[in-house]
This record gives structure tokens, sequence and C-alpha cells, in this order.
């Protein structure tokens, strides 16, 4: 599992070194146009767009010429404390590590991205941007978007598959998809475009990059037209240097947002034992909880390489899992 660790944060070094920098362009003075992106935006674009601006990149494009130029990225993130936002919070904190203006803009329900044209050129604006939760905050070195940002050859957006309609918000930067899941993709209205482009195997089309961190993923991806490049992220170390604590006899932990209902009847059916419910826990008292647990229940839908069970296991506890998703695939979860 260390070896694990380390071989996967060595994917993100490679993604990081692979770039080189070039200045942000001075703002002008005067402003001449703004826009803003918001649901009725993702839903009114057709997929005939990718073909009408012919902006797709070769399958064969090599991710160092798509990088050279940038140097500011930004990344959308959903204000939610589960795997896939701890995923590219550690993504950021390797990029500032590299020497990036590396940038996290949180969404929360109702949301708005702001944009303005200044002689020109199109600015990402600071207004209307939230925080960090706090667990975030307390684990990784991560800056919240707190300045105006370019979108040109300079900048990266990063924005995770569940938003990925909205790309073109951000034409003039580069962009790229991370796809934390494949499972998730498939709740999306089928009128949106990614669903259209993904059930005609055209992802291709698309003018950005494609990374994922579960092996399956990778193989839906490809065969939706894709080329994405797999970049695990990592357990955080602390998991294996953290002392370990004495079991607690019949302790059982949980997380209460994973599988709700099958997590309750659970704990409804197997009352003679005690729970602990791991919700909203820095990282500090999560492995003190684990510690406690002899066991770790997780009744979710495994839409991608799920951490906690694996966080689990470093730390001493049986496991019991649903058996759905990226949880039945080796590759992606060798449990």
């Amino acid at each position: 599992m260390i070896f694990e660790m380390t071989k996967n944060k060595q994917f993100l070094i490679l993604l990081v070194i692979i770039i080189s920098l070039k200045p942000v362009r001075l703002f002008a003075n005067s402003i001449e146009e703004t826009q803003t992106m918001n649901a009725s935006y993702m839903k009114g674009l057709s997929e005939n767009y990718y073909f009408e601006q012919n902006i797709s990149i070769d399958n064969d494009q090599s991710s160092v010429d798509f990088f050279k130029t940038i140097k500011t990225v930004v990344i959308l993130c959903p204000y939610i404390t589960t795997g896939g936002p701890e995923s590219l919070c550690q993504i950021a904190q390797e990029l500032k590590k590299e020497g990036f203006d590396v940038y996290m803009l949180w969404m929360r329900t109702g949301s708005l991205i702001h944009k303005k044209n200044i002689n020109g050129v199109w600015y990402l604006s600071v207004s209307d941007i939230g925080t960090a939760p706090l667990v975030y905050q307390n684990d990784y070195n991560i800056f919240n978007l707190n300045k105006d940002v370019a979108l040109d050859s300079s900048t990266l957006m990063v924005v995770p598959e569940i938003w990925c309609d909205c790309l073109t918000f951000f034409d003039g930067a580069k962009k790229m998809i991370a796809w934390l899941s494949i499972q998730n993709i498939h709740a999306i209205d089928k009128s949106r475009t990614v669903r259209k482009l993904i059930d005609k195997k055209l992802l291709y089309v698309m003018d950005c990059l494609h990374i994922c961190n579960a092996p399956c993923v990778e193989t839906a991806l490809k065969d939706w037209g894709a080329n994405p490049y797999l970049v695990q992220t990592y357990i955080n170390l602390k998991y294996v240097e953290v002392q370990k604590e004495a079991k607690v006899e019949n302790t059982i932990a949980y997380s209460p947002l994973k599988g709700a209902a099958l997590g309750k009847s659970f704990i409804s059916k197997y009352q003679n034992y005690d729970y602990i419910s791991l919700k909203g826990l820095d990282i500090l008292k999560m492995i003190n909880s684990l510690d406690r647990a002899q066991i770790y229940i997780d009744f979710g839908h495994f839409p991608g390489r799920e951490r906690v069970p694996r966080e689990a296991l470093l730390r001493d506890c049986v496991i019991f899992i649903h058996n759905v998703g990226c949880a039945r695939d080796y590759d992606s979860f060798p449990i």
C-alpha cells in the first residue's frame, strides 16, 4: 500500500513537471461586456457546437504541447466533503508545490460564475465565490480563487465531469475534465450535451484533455471516444505514519452519506454494536475513529475509486462494501 501511494503521487508530479511558465497578461482599463454561467447556459448548448467550432484536439496530441503555456490553474469543485473533492484538493496541492498559481473555485447549489470582457480578453471574475470546507482548509495548503483570471492559453480550467457541459463558458483557456466517476454522469439529463456525445461515442470532439483516477473509468472513457490520462490520487501518508490506537470491541465505523438507506437497515438489524459516524471529520479525527472501529461498512454506489475503505484498511479495519460500481473492478479497487 505504501508503494501504491508513492506511485500515485508520482503520477501527479509527472503531470505538473511538464508544464512550463508564461506570465498572465495584465488588465486593461475598460470593461466591455459581462456574462454569467448558470444552469440555463449549460442546457442551451447543442452538441453541434463542437463540430461548428472545429475545436477538437488530436487524440494523439502530446500533453507537453497542451501544457507548455500554462501558468495558472483554476479547479472547479463542488462544496461537499467526499472523495472526489479531496482528490481535486490533492491535485491542486501538488501543482502548487511545483510553483504554479493554483486556485479552487468552490461551487454551492445556486452559485454563479461570472466573466468579463476587457478590451477583447475574457477574465474569470471572483465575485460570488465561496471558501473551502473547513476540513480541506485544515488538511491542504490550497487557495480559493481571489483574483480575476484571464481566459487565455496561460490558464488551465479543470472541471469535474458533472459540470463538463460548462466547458465552453471558459473558451480561450486550456481545459481539462477530471472524471471522478462514471456512474454520476448517467444521472445527467439525456438532453444535455455531454450525454449526447457519450451516447454517440464522440467525446474526442471536445476541446479538452481528460484525466481519471480509476482504471474502470479509463476503460469507459476510451469506449466513449476519449483518450484519457490515468492520474490516481494518493492516500495521505498520515494513515501510515500516525501511531495506531487500540480497537474498541463491537464498534463499527460508517459514513451516513454513503448508501444511507442500506446503512440504516444494517444498523437497525445489528443494534448490539456501537457505531461511529464518519461525517465532517478532519484527518486526525478520522484516523482516531477508524482506529477505534473493528469494522468499516460502506453501502455507497462507488462512482469512483473511493478513498475511505482504503484508509480503513490501513487502520486495520475489516471492511464490508457494496458490490457495485468501481468496487466490482479489481484493478480499480483491489480489496
